[in-house]
């Protein structure tokens, strides 16, 4: 099976993520949480296709966890899209079953390439760098945290939140 050139790639995910801001905002929800963590879980899957392109702006890993969230996140978008084309067939449709598939290749593939070979961590403790860098403090359950204005969220989601931070800093 021959795969797209990066750049093809990186325009699928374009085109999803603008199609799902679109939908957000038509539903009057574009604003809400849930709207803006997928957009921050979309933002990371156009950068990871971004770095899949040769692309070396920061950053340019993401934890197992994170790959993981994207990977399960274009596992169901594909869900969704096959669901939607069994009700009602079209080309476009299938072209974007198609591009998903391939996505869903690239973050799987390099998920599990990254599991056997890790990249190394910088030094430093990545929770605490996080914490100060969105000024975040230990919420009031144990392994969580509190960043002003969200609800408290788990170390994951404070790592994942920080690198997207960084990432829109340096674009």
């Amino acid at each position: 099976m021959n795969r797209p050139a990066p750049a093809r790639l990186l325009a699928i995910v374009r085109e999803e993520r603008a199609r799902r801001q679109a939908a957000w905002d038509r539903a009057g929800q574009g604003g809400s949480d849930i709207a803006i963590n997928d957009n921050i879980i979309w933002s990371n899957i156009e950068h990871f296709m971004r770095v899949l392109g040769g692309d070396r702006r920061a950053p340019t890993s993401w934890s197992e966890d994170n790959r993981g969230l994207m990977a399960s996140n274009l596992r169901a978008t594909l869900a969704k899209a096959c669901q939607t084309f069994e009700a009602k067939p079209s080309d476009a449709l299938r072209a974007k079953i198609d591009g998903l598939r391939h996505l869903i290749y690239a973050v799987e593939f390099t998920s599990i390439y990254c599991r056997d070979h890790p990249v190394p961590v910088p030094p430093g403790n990545a929770i605490d760098r996080a914490a100060r860098l969105l000024d975040a403090t230990p919420a009031d359950a144990p392994g969580m945290w509190q960043v002003a204005g969200r609800d408290p969220m788990s170390v994951g989601q404070l790592l994942f939140l920080a690198a997207n931070v960084n990432a829109m800093a340096v674009a």
